[in-house]
């Protein structure tokens, strides 16, 4: 599954123009909302689960993956994924991932 993500998404991440110079700026300058910061819960494992769990089979979204493919990895994916929110909400920039599928052929018998 990793392979053919990676090999299908990773052509459209890479043709993808880097933003302008000052567009995100630009994009958000109106944008005045605020966020009682006391109001944030931080997400939890029990979360996250829930959150796989019980989203339908759609079509895959921007990551390229349907949530069938992540309820059958939930143990694994789980985790990952909240590490990922705690950091981001730490403010920590994401770091560039990249995700390779290895595998091992059968080795051929020695006479």
């Amino acid at each position: 599954m990793a392979r053919i993500t990676s090999s299908f998404w990773g052509k459209i991440w890479r043709a993808r123009a880097p933003l302008a110079e000052g567009a995100r700026e630009e994009y958000l300058k109106d944008y005045n909302k605020k966020i009682d910061p006391s109001l944030i819960e931080t997400p939890t494992i029990k979360d996250i689960s829930a959150a796989i769990r019980t989203r339908k089979n759609t079509s895959p979204g921007p990551d390229g993956i349907p949530f069938a493919a992540w309820r059958s990895v939930e143990a694994i994916a789980g985790p990952v994924l909240l590490n990922v929110l705690h950091a981001l909400a730490n403010g920590d920039k994401p770091r560039r991932v990249t995700i390779r599928a290895y595998s091992s052929s059968p080795k051929k018998e020695l006479p």
